[in-house]
């Protein structure tokens, strides 16, 4: 209402840059209908299309697209790819009946992968480590341990030379060349999360929280980070209806039991 306020004067001109398919901090008061219709509460606009990924390769780009497509109100873009490095994309199927194990076992797997990969030159920085929440969730945790224990370092901000670890919304506007996203796996703290919020908020909360929309969003950010191999780790016969969206842009699929 203000900037409606401000942009009164016929001289005054109004300019805004973003992006409707990376809209994912409702929780913050973010309304995305906001910059969908812009259009029609700023009028006359004129649109500028910026439909070019610098980041991520062919592949990715293609089943962010794809991925993204399921969302009903959003802009329409055609996005493509400026890079031609090919791409892996492995899918990881984890069984364990109890949840300790499966934290244990997908724990083990992240690790494993991030060795794999510095084996084969990779420097520590150049790994992201992925979670759809952080603090409130173990899988990380055990991670982070598993990385301590065979000096693996890891990494908080940019300015660290160490393995991202982190929740999703905390890697925005981040990338690395291989991105391990794990708990890929239906409700609860996976893609999408069960929500979590209190119904007390409902009264006065503005907002819709927490839908599957945006839950795709979170998970299109988290694909779109990486900028060269992308390891989803998930649990069997429970994964993410998010992968089952971008199956036919899956290089390989895996069943471990652990590692």
């Amino acid at each position: 209402e203000l900037i409606e306020t401000l942009a009164q004067p016929e001289e005054t001109h109004l300019f805004a840059v973003g992006d409707d398919w990376q809209s994912i901090y409702s929780f913050q008061g973010a309304i995305v209908d906001l910059f969908i219709d812009f259009e029609t509460r700023f009028e006359p606009a004129t649109t500028t299309t910026l439909d070019v990924n610098y980041r991520s390769p062919e592949q990715l780009v293609e089943a962010s697209t794809e991925l993204i497509s399921q969302n009903d109100s959003q802009l329409d873009k055609d996005v493509v790819a400026d890079s031609d490095t090919p791409a892996t994309v492995a899918k990881y199927l984890l069984g364990g009946y109890r949840e300790y194990d499966y934290i244990d076992y997908t724990a083990a797997l992240a690790v494993h992968l991030v060795e794999e990969y510095l084996e084969n030159g990779c420097e520590p920085e150049d790994i992201m480590i992925l979670c759809r929440y952080d603090s409130a969730v173990t899988y990380l945790d055990v991670v982070r341990q598993r990385l301590r224990d065979r000096s693996i370092p890891e990494g908080i901000s940019d300015e660290d030379d160490g393995v991202s670890v982190c929740s999703v919304h905390q890697a925005k506007g981040r990338e690395a060349n291989h991105v391990i996203i794990t708990h890929a796996s239906e409700g609860g703290m996976g893609f999408p999360a069960t929500e979590r919020d209190s119904k007390l908020h409902d009264p006065i909360r503005d907002i819709e929280m927490n839908t599957l929309a945006e839950e795709r969003r979170l998970f299109y950010v988290a694909i779109t980070r990486s900028a060269q191999t992308l390891d989803i780790i998930t649990k069997k016969n429970d994964e993410s209806r998010f992968i089952k969206e971008i199956e036919e842009y899956v290089d390989t699929v895996t069943e471990a039991e652990h590692i």
